[in-house]
């Protein structure tokens, strides 16, 4: 089993500012987690998932992984080509 920080519970938010870029995951519900990446008041990436603990650890390795604006500006357009 994978462990958590305690601080990544339920209810919490991490938001960080990369750039030009805000990154805020939010654990918002007791079974739903969203990802967003906004710039300036736009929003250009979002996803929300069920969390199971392998989600959880994925988006808050995303969170942690997006250091730069290049990492950030990349993960952005592949994640929008997907769609």
């Amino acid at each position: 089993m994978i462990k958590i920080p305690r601080d990544y519970g339920y209810g919490k938010t991490r938001s960080k500012k990369v750039g030009k870029y805000n990154i805020r995951i939010e654990f918002h519900a007791f079974k739903k987690a969203r990802f967003t990446i906004f710039k300036g008041n736009k929003d250009v990436y979002y996803s929300t998932s069920d969390i199971l603990s392998s989600n959880k650890e994925k988006m808050l390795n995303v969170y942690r992984s997006l250091k730069n604006v290049k990492s950030t500006e990349s993960f952005i357009k592949k994640r929008n080509a997907i769609k």
